[in-house]
């Protein structure tokens, strides 16, 4: 569930960067409409823009899976390779236990 909920954030995010830069691409185009920035002076200043959104996605992604591996520990949640390992041991320890009835069974009709 956690990691549902962060993805959704984590995506609404990727959603604000694109909306951002479209409006970044709208500003820039108006301040070269009006003369306030050259072609060229816009085209950095957007690239410099994207690059800086580029870099707080990255730092957002990797807090986000800090958070995650953070609050699965705290949670004391196994992995998928943990619970995997877990559910085989518990398969394991139900069949040797099935197999000591079984031979338990066969002592006590013998004996009488």
């Amino acid at each position: 569930m956690a990691e549902s909920l962060a993805e959704k954030a984590f995506l609404a995010g990727l959603g604000v960067f694109g909306y951002a830069r479209e409006n970044i691409k709208e500003f820039v185009g108006d301040l070269i409409k009006h003369g306030e920035a050259s072609r060229a002076e816009g085209k950095k200043l957007v690239e410099d823009l994207a690059k800086k959104g580029e870099e707080e996605r990255k730092f957002i992604a990797r807090a986000v899976k800090e958070v995650i591996f953070k609050t699965s520990r705290v949670m004391n949640v196994a992995s998928a390779t943990k619970q995997e390992e877990l559910e085989k041991k518990v398969d394991n320890i139900e069949a040797r236990v099935t197999k000591l009835e079984a031979d338990l069974k066969a002592i006590r009709t013998a004996s009488f």
